[in-house]
């Protein structure tokens, strides 16, 4: 039974077509995650089909009644964790035919990410989630949809299955990419041997044989024969090669490499920061800390439950308000959505350069990583989006001269493309990292130690 089907759907945006789908259908129960770039129209998506959005052409059927969760933007209390949870509390207790969310997790801690998966798993409608959280679109959508190039494309599975089939698409496309090239290179270089050996034909003609001898022997279908037969095998060729059909372009993957210089260039695994142990207190918080000891090179990751002082001890640190031992080499880089560290008046990219000492390419191949293209990095940073410019400060921090990167929540505007980029560049940093961060993969594929905040006790695990 179909629980809603968009047919013949067009949504355009001041004229620029956002997406196109010719049938769409979801069925009764079925678990859908919807994923693509930022701008893409994900939301955009999710909110035609709650009928918030009616500005399009075509038609969506809806057959049940929806509750829907919007995404919240992080309030300055830092409370949005606890209103996405009232939110989702709220749109379970209806019981509804069909559950929407738009990026339900970006706020959760752990606990309450491990909840909303044990509450989906067990609701028996039907689901539909956009989320960058690649954990939970493993747990909860058995089939995605991808928003790409102004098209949706299905795909069976979870968002692991998903990527897999999008990386052996890639390859086929490579493999065809390559098999073409080779054919016309292959016909090209058949075809300039053909124009050669009818050159010299042609000289043979006019300089080796008399007008006499060359009529008495094209009679006999000597020149002239294989003249002609050298012209028609060409235009053969030609004909070959105007119809290989082209593959679809791949678009370029971006990659960086990080030169040790500057504040990177002495990478001894010398300790930049030592936090004494005692007590530490606020006017928020009071916490019990042990003895932390932060080297070179380092990963540090720094979890908690919402509002238990991660924050509020990142900071202390980032401003040497805390008792303890801070290197003379040490170079802070500092990440928090908080902060407005860019230039209005400037562009991401003159913001950056300014403070940089990684090179123009780097710069620019980060920035296209995180989902940042040229059409972006060169205008003045005013006419960028929210989104955008947190990205643009998140660049800034990432490529400033620094040692020691501390980043509070640095993942909650990226999209999934801009998160693998992000824990590209995590692996590829010479410094050390102290991250607060919520994504389950990060924390997964790089080794982090860990600082962990309990019940107003600091404790340390991995530290060896």
């Amino acid at each position: 039974m179909e629980a809603i089907r968009l047919r013949n759907i067009s949504k355009q945006i001041f004229s620029r077509i956002l997406f196109n789908i010719s049938d769409l259908t979801v069925y009764q129960g079925e678990r859908i995650g919807i994923v693509g770039a930022n701008g893409s129209g994900k939301t955009t998506l999710l909110r035609m089909i709650i009928n918030e959005d009616s500005d399009y052409s075509g038609e969506i059927v809806r057959k049940g009644d929806i509750a829907y969760v919007p995404q919240i933007k992080e309030l300055k209390d830092g409370s949005g964790g606890e209103v996405t949870l009232r939110l989702l509390e709220k749109a379970f207790s209806l019981s509804p035919s069909i559950l929407v969310l738009d990026e339900p997790t970006s706020h959760l801690d752990q606990e309450n990410v491990q909840w909303l998966i044990h509450k989906l798993l067990r609701f028996k409608g039907t689901i539909i989630i956009v989320s960058h959280d690649r954990f939970l679109l493993d747990c909860i959508p058995e089939r995605i949809f991808f928003i790409d190039e102004r098209e949706i494309e299905t795909y069976v599975g979870n968002f692991s299955e998903f990527e897999d089939q999008k990386n052996k698409k890639r390859k086929q496309l490579e493999r065809e990419m390559t098999h073409y090239k080779n054919e016309v290179a292959r016909l090209t270089e058949e075809l300039e041997n053909k124009k050669i050996r009818s050159q010299k034909i042609s000289k043979k003609k006019t300089s080796k044989v008399s007008n006499s001898d060359w009529k008495v022997r094209s009679k006999m279908g000597s020149y002239d024969s294989q003249a002609k037969a050298i012209a028609k095998s060409a235009k053969a060729i030609e004909k070959r090669i105007s119809r290989l059909s082209e593959p679809p372009k791949i678009p370029a993957q971006a990659f960086i490499k990080f030169k040790s210089i500057g504040h990177l260039e002495n990478n001894s695994p010398r300790t930049l920061i030592r936090i004494e142990e005692g007590n530490f207190k606020t006017k928020f918080i009071e916490l019990k800390l042990p003895m932390i000891k932060m080297k070179f090179g380092e990963r540090w990751l720094l979890t908690g439950r919402n509002k238990s002082g991660k924050s509020t001890l990142l900071k202390s640190i980032v401003e040497k308000d805390i008792d303890g031992y801070f290197s003379n080499d040490l170079k802070i880089g500092y990440f928090s959505q908080n902060l407005d560290l860019l230039n209005k008046e400037k562009s991401l990219f003159e913001n950056i350069y300014s403070i940089s000492i990684q090179n123009e390419r780097l710069i620019i191949n980060l920035l296209a990583m995180l989902g940042l293209k040229k059409d972006k990095i060169f205008i003045p940073c005013k006419n960028l989006s929210g989104g955008e410019q947190v990205k643009g400060q998140l660049a800034l921090t990432l490529l400033s001269d620094s040692n020691f990167l501390i980043l509070d929540e640095p993942t909650n505007f990226l999209d999934i493309n801009s998160l693998a980029a992000f824990e590209d560049f995590l692996l590829d940093f010479p410094g050390s990292v102290l991250l607060v961060c919520h994504d389950t993969y990060i924390q997964k594929n790089i080794h982090f130690k860990s600082i962990q905040i309990r019940d107003n006790e600091v404790f340390l695990e991995n530290y060896f």
